[in-house]
């Protein structure tokens, strides 16, 4: 489509137009301009926009904060199953490694306000604590 056969958006209709092509991440620069109906130096300054740019910095927030969410789903899962799969494997090492690494991945910063779980299943099935007592077990028999 050129910028000429393209309809008139107004300004509104054009900042929720690029948002929501930018949030699909289907297209390169030239093809969300040429998709707007506008060249590549008014989608600059309509990036820049304050309303554009806050509308995508709360999506990319969103987004991170998912992605966090999923990770820390499955840290303890992943964890547990890698001590057992260190305890049954000939390169333990690389198991207790990737433990450690798991176990001090910082995700989103601790909060100063505790939160209590709702329900019995909502706590871990292994603690932190007997993962690295494993670990530090693990170690001991490897440098043995």
């Amino acid at each position: 489509m050129s910028h000429e056969d393209a309809p008139a958006l107004t300004a509104a209709q054009l900042r929720d137009a690029l948002v929501f092509r930018v949030y699909r991440a289907d297209e390169d620069l030239r093809q969300l301009a040429d998709s707007l109906g506008i060249n590549l130096q008014k989608l600059a300054k309509l990036a820049i926009d304050p309303k554009v740019a806050c509308t995508l910095r709360g999506l990319r927030e969103l987004a991170e904060s998912q992605s966090q969410l999923i990770l820390s789903r499955c840290r303890m899962t992943a964890a547990a199953k890698l001590v057992e799969l260190a305890g049954q494997s000939e390169d333990g090492e690389l198991a207790r490694k990737a433990s450690v690494d798991l176990l001090k991945l910082e995700l989103l910063p601790r909060s100063n306000t505790p939160v209590e779980p709702t329900s019995a299943a909502s706590k871990p099935r292994v603690s932190q604590t007997k993962i690295l007592e494993a670990l530090e077990r693990m170690g001991r028999d490897e440098s043995d």
